[in-house]
């Protein structure tokens, strides 16, 4: 788990000192207490990466942006300064054209904001405008996007761009929330994904881990198997499952998405432990754990407590259900652990 703190802590650190166009980030009293380990314990791996997604997601998203390919249907804002007239709102054609006045018909397929400004600037200046100053900002992304979903804090369509990573768009998304599971799912389709569909959709498919061998760290081209098919090829749905706690080497943190892709992050499931311990509360339950375990994550049984008496309530066809504990029984989702006192 530490080593995977600093793993994630080295990364998103050297992005946001990139972003913020300083080193001096690094030195910074922020940057130390980042870097240290004054992070709260529980909530662990997913709680820091919130902290740290959060400093980046605006600044981050921007940079990535500026490498966004204007495509079909996205809405381009144009705007020709001193030139009102001018200005205006288009939709780029299904042909990959917008239409411009004095310019006519133009053609944008594999241009950038700033290309196409550069684009239209050159041709106002060849005989109609001295010294145009044209601004081009996307206001619709439309034609590359991501679908967040789950646990995050702003979820909705994300701007795709040449390369964008698992952690950058959990970023521009603002981060896990505290639920968060330590599960990632992508769904990859050719078709539009209904949100209702998403849980019928892993369940289907299994949700099966993306194998390792698969992924070239870098620019090199990523495939992945997963249950179901892929988009491509004729094959209709992929599921890939990828674990936030398990970040072997960077590999998941660097998985890249493709367009269209469904990142769906669910709820983490938890226990609760309540009575005699030194810390009731609720806690994720993030692996196979028995009723030992989950006391010791409570911080112990105080004085008071009747060990014998331990009792696991557990919800089983909506009926509520006490079940004599064994410090070896293992603990199922919503499960809760009644340490109750002792009289004697």
């Amino acid at each position: 788990m530490r080593k995977l703190i600093i793993l994630m802590s080295a990364l998103l650190l050297q992005k946001a000192a990139v972003v913020l166009g300083t080193e001096a980030f690094f030195l910074s009293s922020q940057g130390k207490r980042l870097l240290g380990l004054g992070y709260p314990r529980r909530g662990g791996v997913l709680f820091f990466f919130l902290l740290i997604s959060l400093l980046i997601s605006s600044a981050s998203l921007a940079i990535e942006l500026r490498d966004y390919t204007i495509g079909p249907q996205d809405v381009l804002k144009i705007e020709v300064w001193d030139n009102p007239d001018l200005s205006r709102e288009v939709t780029v054609s299904l042909k990959n054209t917008i239409s411009f006045p004095l310019i006519g018909e133009m053609n944008v397929e594999g241009c950038t904001a700033e290309d196409l400004q550069q684009k239209i600037r050159s041709r106002l200046a060849d005989g109609y405008l001295v010294n145009p100053q044209v601004t081009v900002t996307v206001k619709e992304y439309n034609s590359k996007k991501v679908y967040v979903l789950g646990e995050v804090n702003k979820p909705g369509y994300y701007p795709f761009s040449k390369v964008t990573t698992m952690v950058e768009i959990i970023s521009m998304a603002g981060g896990l929330t505290p639920d968060a599971g330590q599960e990632a799912y992508i769904i990859r389709s050719a078709e539009k994904i209904d949100p209702k569909e998403i849980k019928q959709l892993i369940q289907k498919g299994g949700g099966r881990d993306l194998p390792s061998e698969t992924v070239i760290n870098g620019s090199a081209t990523q495939t992945a198997s997963g249950s179901g098919s892929g988009a491509s090829g004729g094959l209709k749905n992929q599921v890939i499952t990828l674990n936030l706690n398990d970040f072997n080497q960077g590999i998941n943190l660097h998985f890249e998405l493709q367009n269209n892709d469904t990142l769906y992050i669910p709820k983490a499931k938890f226990f609760y432990v309540v009575g005699e311990v030194k810390s009731p509360g609720r806690f994720k339950l993030e692996k196979e754990i028995n009723v030992l375990q989950t006391i010791s994550m409570a911080g112990g049984l105080t004085p008071k407590a009747n060990e014998r008496k331990i009792k696991i309530i557990r919800t089983i066809n909506g009926q509520e259900h006490e079940i004599k504990a064994k410090m070896t029984d293992p603990v199922m989702p919503d499960d809760i652990i009644k340490v109750p006192e002792s009289f004697f």
